[in-house]
């Protein structure tokens, strides 16, 4: 990454847009994709989709209108949490987004765009999205992996390769268009609280609530994952079922989903390792709501 700053030009559509997201080769070519709706109605019809392309090797905007989809309709909710939006993937050449039960897939170089059903998904999505749930997409081993929590625990289903439907088919016989999913693994919430009721004890008298533990990240090993608990984010190891702190918040009221987190990894040649060390040492404390009883709204 070359951490240069660039504005870019104003997109001719003005349109609502319903998602964005960024591919790029790891050099210096990238493109910026956003995906509007067509009209102003709350269901979105999937032909009235329309892209707009910003390329770093023309410097312009263009418009692309898949053709390709094969779902008559998909609803959109007018409302939705924000700090609760499923960030996008860039993952094995396509940017990966997730509409109202379905992956959005757009693959780069030859911009087909392909709908996928999500394996938590509903006829009426537009009750999800009002639920203070997390989901997340994140890649490990080259294979995209959906995360999200539920009543039961917090569930992880990777998407397959079309090797793994080769698989599959030897051993059972079903529809490989709607199979597009396995369960990877899944933490049961009832091990999380039992196990680990220290990092619950500040909630008081109020019962603990399934969505008070929600999936921020993954590791690339994919046996660590980030959970947000009211005050806390924690590493939790799948394996072997430590859960350790790695920052503390302090939120307003009830409202501890007042902000969002963005996962990043450190891959900066010029960090020495005992520099990057000293830097994580400890867990951090984050100045949130101090930051937000200073806006008037």
């Amino acid at each position: 990454m070359s951490k240069q700053l660039f504005n870019l030009p104003q997109p001719d559509i003005t349109r609502r847009v319903i998602g964005s997201g960024l591919a790029f080769d790891g050099h210096h070519r990238y493109q910026v994709v956003l995906v509007h709706v067509v009209g102003d109605g709350k269901e979105v019809v999937i032909d009235d989709l329309e892209m707009e392309i910003f390329s770093s090797d023309t410097g312009k905007w263009r418009r692309s209108h898949p053709d390709n989809l094969f779902l008559p309709v998909v609803a959109v909710p007018d409302f939705e949490f924000s700090e609760l939006k499923t960030t996008p993937l860039f993952s094995n050449g396509a940017i990966h987004w997730e509409l109202s039960g379905y992956l959005l897939v757009y693959k780069v170089n030859s911009e087909c765009c392909e709908l996928i059903e999500l394996p938590n998904s509903s006829e009426d999505w537009s009750w999800q999205a009002t639920l203070i749930y997390r989901r997340c997409l994140w890649e490990s081993q080259g294979r995209v992996h959906y995360t999200y929590n539920d009543f039961d625990g917090i569930q992880t289903w990777v998407l397959l390769h079309e090797d793994d439907h080769d698989y599959y088919s030897d051993h059972s016989i079903y529809d490989r268009k709607k199979f597009r999913w396995a369960l990877a693994q899944s933490v049961n919430y009832q091990d999380l609280s039992l196990k680990h009721q220290e990092a619950y004890l500040h909630l008081g008298q109020r019962e603990w609530e399934p969505y008070d533990v929600s999936p921020l990240a993954f590791c690339e090993d994919s046996e660590t994952m980030y959970l947000q608990i009211p005050g806390f984010v924690v590493s939790y190891n799948t394996r072997t079922k430590v859960m350790e702190k790695a920052c503390t918040y302090k939120f307003p009221s009830m409202n501890f989903n007042c902000c969002s987190f963005l996962p990043f990894t450190i891959a900066d040649s010029t960090f020495h390792q005992e520099t990057a060390s000293a830097l994580l040492e400890g867990v951090a404390e984050l100045p949130i709501k101090e930051n937000l009883d200073t806006f008037s709204f």
